[in-house]
């Protein structure tokens, strides 16, 4: 299943599973990351394709 094309200029959020920080990026930044580094915690995110699916599926009625 491809991630939305629609929600690529569209500001996304992720919450960190370590410390609950939202980090806020574009969906064209969201589907190239393999991992992130929370500003807050200072912790390496994964983020599987798995994760990537849900946070693009949970905003598609925000496609554009």
């Amino acid at each position: 299943m491809p991630l939305a094309k629609g929600l690529s200029t569209v500001l996304l959020s992720h919450p960190c599973p370590h410390c609950g920080h939202t980090h806020t990026k574009k969906g064209s930044y969201y589907q190239t990351i393999a991992h992130y580094w929370c500003t807050s915690c200072h912790r390496d995110v994964r983020m599987t394709y798995d994760l990537k699916l849900r946070l693009f599926d949970s905003n598609a009625h925000r496609a554009i």
